[in-house]
């Protein structure tokens, strides 16, 4: 049968005067946002934006995202031609 679960205390701080205390941790009454203000500005216009994230920032992003697209379906066909070949080999 199973052993209970021993309870461990945690152990005592022992500090070196009466006057230390405990470190405590609070939120900051700023936000303080590690974000550039370029890429801030960019949120919030995608934000207020409702046309899809490649339509955004022009013509280079349409670029990348069809020639991303064109990839993904050439390596589908590739791969198809080479199952196909593969499954021909082995009949």
């Amino acid at each position: 049968s199973p052993r209970p679960l021993e309870k461990i205390e945690a152990p005592k701080l022992i500090f070196d005067t009466i006057k230390t205390k405990v470190a405590s941790t609070s939120l900051s009454k700023q936000h303080y946002s590690t974000i550039p203000p370029k890429m801030k500005k960019l949120q919030q216009e995608w934000q207020a934006s409702d046309a899809p994230t490649y339509l955004l920032r022009g013509k280079s992003d349409q670029l990348i995202y069809y020639f991303c697209v064109a990839t993904c379906v050439a390596g589908t066909v590739v791969n198809m031609y080479y199952t196909y070949e593969l499954l021909q080999k082995f009949k």
